[in-house]
């Protein structure tokens, strides 16, 4: 986790209070009308802009509500949670898992096509039979990635965000009051449809019925079980395509990136409101 060696709120009323310094010093200065108009709209800018940093200062308090929000949904909808810092290392587990199955698979067929005579053509029917199995594991594996990798950057920096969004809404006559409404709305939205990430990845997987497990999604890879594993995927494919371990697999990283994408919408949306909010105020 970063974290910071200042008061990023401090600062925001520092640069408000600068601004307002500026623009009092600019309106009763002996230049022409248009900069004494221009010290006017510091001071305006500066007063409002302390107004929202006190409003939206306090991170701890809207994590709070956020937090109230994620727990109201999944009571609401049934959905499982778990922890955001947990949400890197589920994926994690899951793009390994899936990698393992796959290299199995093509060390398999490898092997195969070296045995003499028989080898090849047996080697060429499980290539093909395995065709289906091995795209949904490289889509289960890229997808996981992306969300592990993601959110890892976003729970890094998760303290700082809210804080230095609020810096740069300060930042005088709000040039950069896009970047940090961005930044307060996806640290909100992590904290609200993070921990919803996994469980809507298990609806997806179940189908509604279920038969699927946080655990048995997320487990460690562990190489003994690899040959079960694969066994057991490739198999299952052949009669029963919605209920075996690989499309298992599949169903929850695709359920899951849903989740992700959601949070991605709704964090594009509040920063929209934010922004919305502060011009309404006059910032910016």
């Amino acid at each position: 986790m970063v974290e910071l060696g200042f008061n990023p709120v401090v600062v925001g009323f520092a640069l408000a209070s600068l601004g307002f310094v500026i623009g009092l010093a600019l309106q009763h200065s002996p230049l022409s009308a248009e900069g004494k108009s221009w010290g006017g709209s510091l001071i305006s800018y500066s007063l409002l802009t302390a107004m929202f940093l006190a409003i939206v200062g306090s991170g701890q308090a809207l994590h709070s509500l956020a937090d109230s929000i994620s727990k109201t949904v999944a009571g609401a909808g049934g959905i499982e949670t778990v922890n955001v810092e947990e949400i890197p290392q589920t994926y994690f587990n899951v793009a390994i898992r899936a990698m393992g199955i796959l290299a199995a698979v093509a060390g398999t067929n490898t092997v195969l096509a070296l045995i003499p005579i028989v080898g090849p053509p047996i080697s060429n029917v499980l290539s093909v039979f395995s065709t289906l199995p091995s795209m949904a594991l490289t889509g289960t594996m890229i997808l996981s990635m992306i969300i592990a990798v993601t959110t890892m950057i976003f729970i890094t920096f998760a303290p700082a965000m809210i804080p230095i969004g609020v810096v740069l809404i300060a930042v005088p006559r709000g040039k950069l009051k896009g970047v940090g409404g961005w930044l307060i709305a996806m640290s909100l939205a992590l904290a609200a449809v993070g921990p919803l990430i996994p469980g809507v990845g298990i609806i997806a997987c179940g189908g509604g019925k279920g038969n699927c497990s946080l655990g048995e999604m997320t487990k460690p890879f562990d190489p003994a079980e690899l040959a079960i594993g694969t066994a057991e995927g490739l198999i299952g494919w052949l009669f029963n395509v919605e209920n075996n371990t690989i499309m298992k697999m599949w169903s929850f990283t695709l359920g899951s990136m849903i989740a992700f994408s959601i949070m991605s919408v709704a964090a594009a949306a509040l920063s929209r409101a934010i922004g919305g909010v502060a011009a309404s105020l006059g910032i910016g």
